[in-house]
């Protein structure tokens, strides 16, 4: 189809007698239309590992709010970057190469990152992307995530009295007072807590 499309072009050039510098053009503005329309279309098949990649460099560059020492420059991402499209396992489809390149960059971005962080900020690392996965995946609950972190930072105190004042903390009881309206999977919280003691106080 193309390389009929062309030659009519020609062609009707040729019959025309149109300058040959206008003939040359319109052959390369045909080529760019269709050859570089697949390109950009296949490119765009490839936008998630390249999203991907941009959610791990910022996780990067988080961790210096940890230690000032924690500092990555884009050339070693992109060294990792270009390591893990080399590397990652072929694929008869697009699909299934796509997904090979995201979990060998994630996984090779991860290790590379540890080698130079103390152990103690490697399960901070893990968090950090994990949720930032999440989010780039519009899957992430930011209340959730917020009261995670937080916990209840009402001033108001729940009406509802701690049933085990003995052994479980006042700040703890209006946390899980909190948590039982975030929604209906924690709704039975309370009553749970409330008939099963022990196992709570063991836990």
């Amino acid at each position: 189809m193309l390389v009929s499309k062309i030659q009519s072009g020609q062609l009707a050039a040729q019959q025309t007698m149109m300058p040959k510098k206008w003939i040359e053009n319109y052959l390369f503005l045909m080529k760019i239309w269709f050859f570089g329309g697949c390109a950009c279309q296949l490119r765009a098949r490839y936008f998630p590992a390249a999203k991907r990649g941009a959610i791990l460099f910022f996780v990067l560059g988080s961790l210096s709010a940890i230690n000032n020492m924690y500092e990555y420059s884009l050339n070693s991402f992109l060294e990792v970057f270009l390591i893990a499209l080399a590397t990652s396992q072929r694929a008869v489809t697009v699909d299934g190469r796509l997904k090979n390149i995201i979990d060998a960059l994630t996984y090779d971005l991860y290790s590379y990152t540890c080698t130079g962080l103390f152990e103690k900020h490697k399960l901070m690392l893990s968090f950090q992307m994990t949720i930032r996965i999440i989010d780039g995946d519009g899957l992430l609950n930011h209340v959730h995530l917020d009261f995670f972190l937080k916990g209840n930072l009402s001033l108001e105190k729940a009406v509802q009295q701690n049933p085990f004042p003995e052994w479980f903390p006042d700040q703890g009881w209006q946390d899980l007072i909190r948590m039982m309206e975030l929604g209906p999977q924690f709704a039975a919280v309370g009553l749970h807590f409330e008939t099963h003691e022990s196992e709570w106080q063991a836990w």
